[in-house]
């Protein structure tokens, strides 16, 4: 009589070290023996899942920038979120990275830019002290 083997679905990162790019899905046993293979472009995987999704970035009372998205699931968006440098991404280090001069050298109207960022941070800035002053208020109350 034959034997009954549970197959489970795989999907990862091609090996470059066995020649291919991309992903590779499947099938393995509960021995992680490989029973299926097949190679998937690495451009179908990644279009099909962020088709799927919807990717924003919100920015948490203290500066550090939260990766949000609906369509994936809570430990894809972990491991988005866990990796470097996402984990410690601030606002401060944003616009720190968006005026290195190597950066700016290709941008066309440099002061017209520069003159919007300033006044994006300005509002903002207004929007911030707003707040401490509607809860300083709120808070003595």
């Amino acid at each position: 009589m034959g034997r009954t083997m549970t197959l489970r679905a795989f999907i990862e990162r091609a090996d470059e070290a066995d020649g291919l790019d991309g992903y590779v899905a499947g099938l393995r046993s509960s021995d992680d023996d490989a029973w299926l293979m097949v190679p998937l472009p690495a451009e179908a995987v990644e279009c099909a899942v962020l088709k799927g999704a919807r990717l924003s970035v919100m920015l948490s009372p203290g500066g550090r920038l939260i990766l949000e998205a609906e369509g994936l699931s809570d430990e894809a968006l972990d491991l988005a979120g866990a990796e470097e440098p996402f984990r410690s991404l601030t606002l401060e280090t944003l616009v720190r990275t968006c005026l290195d001069p190597i950066l700016l050298k290709g941008e066309d109207d440099l002061s017209k830019d520069l003159d919007a960022l300033h006044g994006q941070l300005q509002r903002s800035l207004q929007l911030v002290d707003e707040t401490r002053n509607r809860l300083s208020g709120t808070l003595q109350s």
